[in-house]
């Protein structure tokens, strides 16, 4: 087992660049191609005015950004989503109505109240999302340090991020499709990888240096919103095993998505997404049930290191059901479109919550990690709660603030894989004060993270110290200073780093910035 591919934090450094498009982009197009051929012609009836997103649900007046993973796609949930948008998705707070950007484009605002940076474009932007197309462009950063534990140093982790979703409904007579595109620039000290050398990465955002495409997709909704097809260049991360409340956290798995699904059985990670197809079954507001099948990519960056490669592997299979528990409503939603508007402004119920079991299985050959002897298929489970426990209020100002609640479990087999069960639970508090910063949040975390057996055995004969499981706490404030501007300070804790009694403890502190251009 590779360990640098962990979670999408490889040790190595590339950088890339693209190269040789016009016959990639061909292949592409004509995959994505068949999939559509297939769906083109069914007949459509429902109005789809949302961009893809994930089976997320988040409230509409919350004070969290997607982490790249979750914001900026969320179908990436990008990040997030990317992770930070993961996302996208993965990952920029709530969107405003489009009423408000036109109010906002008659009468310009002042820089600290506007909601872009670069303010509305002189109207362009309220223009083309009224048309369907919509943008996003933001930078975000980790700069975090270790005073104490391990290698001390200071170092920073920066993403440059763009965006496009395309609604076909708002200027075509094809109902339900839409199209989701995201690309970045990423550079910058893995503080986990270079120094800390910690189990969990201290951050959600490193991989590799890179310029890259990262996803690119079509997706397509049928039968009134139960059924959804996507089809694509997709991050298995950013929809399965991902952390419902990513954008409150700042470490990998509590930020992005368990960390073990990656060397478990390959799931990939943004911002390297891989071909991908997913189908997702919406029967009714509070039930879904989805599947992806992805190609098998165990070093992306370099069998695609553009983004634009459309490389095809071998087959990783990833599946999820879930029930959502007090779902808010869209204004233009369906009463069967299930989950996937939710992350956009709606009226929601005072207490959401989303309560789902998945499962990643890829069939290819795993190494043993204490015998060597290669044997076929690793499969990893997981089960997730998240649940909003207490609201202010049921109305007015305060109906989004109060206390929120996630649980979440993993497991895959001791044999191939070096961190085998993951635990993270957290706690996190909408709008702390009134007023202004009634959009804050403060966040309580925790991720238990267990060395697999064989890896601890294999360790031990090699006259190396015992290894048992690594313990992390983390406490974050994340402030909206204004709609474009958010600052997260962060401290974390960790005991038993990598999972190793003998090395001290590991404090890690700083911040995470994100600017909305």
């Amino acid at each position: 087992m590779n360990r640098c591919l962990r979670a999408g934090a490889p040790s190595g450094f590339i950088v890339s660049y693209p190269g040789r498009y016009p016959k990639r982009l061909f292949l592409g197009a004509g995959w994505l191609g068949l999939f559509f051929s297939l769906s083109g012609h069914a007949q459509i009836h429902t109005q789809s005015d949302f961009p893809p997103q994930t089976v997320v649900l988040t409230l509409p007046d919350a004070p969290v950004p997607q982490t790249e993973a979750r914001s900026e796609m969320r179908y990436e949930a990008s990040p997030p989503h990317d992770s930070y948008g993961q996302s996208s998705p993965q990952q920029n707070g709530p969107e405003l109505q489009p009423d408000v950007h036109a109010k906002e484009a008659a009468n310009p605002v002042d820089l600290w109240h506007r909601k872009y940076l670069l303010g509305e474009w002189n109207g362009k932007r309220t223009q083309l999302e009224r048309k369907g197309v919509s943008f996003d462009f933001y930078y975000t950063d980790d700069a975090l340090g270790n005073p104490y534990g391990g290698r001390a140093d200071f170092g920073i982790w920066g993403r440059v991020r763009g965006t496009m979703d395309v609604d076909f409904s708002k200027f075509t007579s094809w109902k339900g499709l839409t199209f989701h595109m995201t690309g970045l620039w990423q550079y910058g000290v893995d503080l986990s990888k270079q120094y800390t050398f910690t189990a969990v990465d201290s951050s959600s955002l490193p991989s590799a240096h890179t310029i890259r495409g990262d996803s690119y997709f079509f997706q397509q909704y049928l039968l009134h919103h139960k059924l959804a097809l996507r089809g694509g260049q997709i991050a298995g991360y950013d929809s399965y095993g991902n952390s419902e409340y990513g954008a409150s956290f700042i470490n990998l798995a509590l930020g992005y998505a368990h960390s073990n699904l990656n060397p478990s059985v390959y799931l990939a990670f943004n911002p390297a997404g891989v071909p991908s197809f997913d189908v997702k079954v919406l029967p009714t507001d509070h039930f879904y049930v989805k599947g992806m099948v992805q190609s098998e990519e165990r070093n992306p960056y370099q069998t695609d290191p553009s983004g634009f490669n459309f490389h095809l592997g071998g087959p990783v299979v990833a599946t999820e059901a879930g029930y959502i528990h007090d779902p808010p409503k869209s204004p233009d939603a369906t009463g069967t479109m299930g989950s996937e508007p939710f992350i956009t402004d709606s009226e929601t119920g005072n207490y959401p919550g989303v309560y789902k079991f998945g499962a990643g299985y890829n069939p290819h050959n795993f190494q043993d990690l204490l015998t060597g002897r290669s044997s076929p298929g690793n499969y990893l489970l997981y089960a997730q709660i998240s649940q909003a426990v207490y609201r202010m209020s049921r109305q007015g100002s305060d109906r989004n603030r109060g206390l929120d609640l996630t649980y979440s479990q993993d497991y895959s087999p001791g044999d191939v894989t070096q961190y085998n069960q993951q635990i993270m639970t957290g706690a996190r508090w909408l709008g702390v004060f009134p007023g202004h910063w009634s959009k804050d949040s403060l966040a309580l975390g925790y991720v238990h993270t267990s060395v697999g057996s064989h890896y601890r055995e294999a360790q031990l004969l090699a006259g190396k110290p015992k290894l048992t499981s690594e313990s992390l706490i983390e406490v974050n404030y994340l402030a909206n200073l204004t709609p474009w501007l958010i600052v997260q300070p962060v401290f974390q804790w960790y005991v038993q780093p990598g999972g190793d009694a003998h090395r001290g403890t590991v404090f890690v502190t700083g911040f995470r910035t994100k600017i909305t251009f």
